[in-house]
């Protein structure tokens, strides 16, 4: 039960504190309606794209194939930018990767002032599925001088 995307908040431990569900459904539909004004529809475990016309894209190219990228979007849409803590960032990435919350949050440390990218990859008919490109990144920390919080974690941080 706990390692399902929905059914987690029912398990023993989590109904025990019923916040604990109503407080995730409320950050994963209050994140579905600031999308949904991006035009990403919520269906199921995917986004619809409103008015995106169909397209395949099947294959990426390889290094050696530059030429290939023309076949890529441009990926010029709008960027949105949400600063958070562990609790909240773990429950979006949670909803929109598809990943059930506890499996991530045991999984997954994402230090304070770290950075996640996350895409809206748009490449099989208007379906749109959100992909990490990286993760509770801290190169912008490391090469300012500053030490990784150990926030959210429960050993100490590496400190490269």
């Amino acid at each position: 039960m706990m390692y399902d995307s929905e059914a987690w908040t029912n398990s023993e431990i989590c109904s025990s504190n019923p916040e604990v569900g109503r407080k995730y459904r409320l950050i994963c539909r209050e994140m579905d309606r600031m999308l949904e004004t991006y035009g990403y529809i919520r269906d199921k475990n995917i986004y619809r794209v409103r008015g995106k016309k169909e397209q395949y894209i099947i294959h990426t190219p390889a290094p050696d194939e530059p030429e290939k990228m023309e076949m890529l979007p441009e990926g010029n849409e709008p960027c949105i930018v949400i600063f958070a803590h562990f609790g909240v960032i773990s429950s979006i990435l949670s909803h929109l990767l598809n990943i059930p919350f506890v499996l991530l949050a045991h999984a997954a440390f994402f230090p304070a002032s770290s950075v996640t990218v996350l895409s809206a990859e748009e490449r099989w008919g208007n379906e749109a599925y959100f992909r990490a490109q990286c993760t509770g990144d801290v190169h912008h920390l490391l090469a300012g001088g500053e030490p990784i919080s150990p926030a959210g974690s429960f050993v100490k941080p590496f400190q490269a």
